[in-house]
């Protein structure tokens, strides 16, 4: 079961922050919640940790360019006529990765690098909310506050239950699955 409180240091928060006050002298203000539902929203802090990897974040590697693959595998799938495919092409024999392959640093791939496609997107997909991040990397849209609010079960009626997402963003299905049972 789970069961989040906040709490409001009445003390000085300096000296709190120094480990100089008694936790004690902490007073609680409001229990946020109780029940058997939690919303909540992430926030990931990632961190490059050195010791517990064998390259460094500089180290330069040959990556799939996911923004032209994303392009490519888009218009596959809406299987263009040639004369949508003509203008396609053109535009993306303009952009500055033109390959399927890069050759980026470690933490440039991770946290984010320019990119020709990606730029050209920015202004449809930012209007849809699609697009949260200003540079293409796999961890970009990730580091910092998560958007998406989760809702999930405590147990606290149904163990059985306990850590089922019971909705996203306000959401009990998303109208993308085909079928009842991915929205469980």
């Amino acid at each position: 079961m789970y069961m989040v409180r906040l709490y409001e240091a009445r003390t000085d928060r300096d000296e709190l922050l120094r480990n100089r006050t008694n936790t004690q002298d902490i007073e609680r203000v409001n229990s946020y919640f109780e029940g058997d539902l939690l919303t909540f929203q992430e926030r990931n802090t990632f961190t490059y940790l050195p010791y517990k990897t064998t390259g460094a974040h500089f180290h330069q590697v040959h990556v799939p360019n996911l923004p032209l693959l994303a392009v490519v595998s888009k218009a596959v799938s809406l299987d263009l006529p040639l004369i949508a495919q003509i203008p396609l092409n053109a535009a993306l024999s303009w952009v500055n990765h033109p390959n399927a392959f890069l050759k980026l640093p470690v933490y440039r791939f991770l946290w984010g690098y320019e990119d020709t496609i990606v730029d050209t997107a920015k202004p449809f997909m930012s209007i849809s909310g699609q697009l949260r991040y200003n540079k293409f990397g796999l961890l970009a849209a990730k580091n910092g506050n998560v958007v998406e609010k989760l809702t999930i079960n405590t147990g606290q009626r149904d163990i059985n239950r306990i850590n089922i997402i019971e909705k996203l963003d306000g959401q009990t299905h998303l109208n993308y699955w085909g079928s009842p049972e991915c929205n469980r």
